[in-house]
């Protein structure tokens, strides 16, 4: 059989599409010509990257190129040995939580999971575009988000991203993603404030 280049529209590739393109990856049906380290190093670089930035590190013209490097991704997390897999994981993480113990924590679990899930959630969080289906959501969202650089550089980032929520109260933690790990107080007291003004008003 012919090996085929993948042609799919950015953003939407469903989960049975996405199981579709492996299994042609497992029949060697397809062929990618990037190695699989660059792909990781650079997807985890800056795992907040838009397809646009990715697309331009990978040196890829065309954004069914960015689908079809995110479908192989798949299938190299779930091939990838134990202590390679551990290893990434481990260095993502720490740009995500405050101390090791926890970063080790995290890994554990991410070494413990379905191989395969894990890589469909890579692929379809960067091939799936929800920014304009927010729009429909009319209760109160609360968005507690990270810091990146500063508080008003990262306001604007999370207000970017959320523009087309109507109802919404971004605040900005002092923290790295894992804010429940990371400042567990200041996590709480945002929740049960949201919550305590919504049932208020």
């Amino acid at each position: 059989m012919n090996k085929k280049n993948i042609s799919a529209a950015p953003y939407t590739l469903p989960a049975s599409s996405i199981a579709a393109l492996i299994s042609m990856v497992d029949s060697g049906q397809l062929n990618f010509s990037i190695a699989p380290s660059v792909v990781l190093n650079k997807l985890i670089s800056d795992p907040h990257d838009q397809p646009a930035t990715i697309l331009k590190k990978l040196n890829l013209a065309q954004e069914h190129d960015f689908a079809a490097v995110l479908i192989w991704v798949t299938e190299v997390i779930e091939k990838m040995p134990e202590k390679a897999f551990a290893e990434i994981q481990f260095k993502k993480i720490k740009t995500m939580v405050g101390d090791t113990a926890h970063a080790r924590l995290i890994t554990s679990w991410a070494i413990e999971s379905d191989r395969k899930n894990l890589g469909y959630t890579y692929a379809e969080m960067a091939t799936i575009d929800l920014r304009q289906d927010i729009s429909k959501i009319n209760i109160p969202v609360l968005i507690l988000g990270r810091t990146y650089g500063t508080k008003e550089a990262s306001l604007k980032i999370f207000s970017d991203q959320y523009k087309r929520l109507p109802n919404k109260s971004i605040i900005i933690a002092p923290t790295k993603d894992f804010i429940m790990y990371d400042d567990p107080l200041w996590f709480r007291e945002q929740v049960k404030n949201f919550l305590t003004n919504d049932i208020k008003n």
